[in-house]
């Protein structure tokens, strides 16, 4: 009896671990307007570039409009060209925006902080911890000098 507990606790187990894998995290969360969205690192290496992407209008006029990207261009300090602070591992979307807002917009700026500070200025979205972990610093630097 014991035996066959056994055999059929071992195929419910198996036809457990070999089930087709299902997404468990839904498509449009983390957007601000529900819609699924897997292109904003694209717009914001575009508009760090000075290009804005093209846009397809929405389907009816009840829907949402998806966010508008950032024009990078105009949250530069002086002349400076901003650089794609996405392209830095650990780095999103939200994270370029805070930097952007606490004026650090090229590599070389971001290059130039202090761990404790920057976690400061990104105003608690992230801690000084994390941003020694993922190296955001030391990428930067590595960029701003090529």
């Amino acid at each position: 009896m014991l035996k066959i507990a056994w055999f059929v606790l071992g195929l419910l187990i198996g036809s457990w671990l070999a089930r087709p894998a299902s997404p468990t995290i839904p498509r449009n969360v983390g957007t601000p307007n529900g819609t699924s969205d897997t292109g904003s690192a694209d717009r914001f290496r575009e508009a760090a570039a000075g290009r804005t992407p093209e846009r397809a209008p929405a389907e009816d006029a009840g829907a949402k409009s998806p966010a508008t990207p950032i024009n990078v261009s105009t949250l530069t300090a002086g002349s400076a060209q901003a650089d794609a602070l996405i392209d830095i591992k650990g780095i999103g979307p939200v994270f370029v925006e805070r930097l952007h807002a606490a004026g650090i917009t090229t590599f070389a700026q971001l290059a130039a902080q202090e761990p404790e500070a920057l976690a400061e200025k990104l105003g608690g979205i992230a801690t000084a911890d994390r941003i020694r972990r993922e190296r955001w610093i030391e990428q930067a630097q590595e960029r701003s000098e090529k």
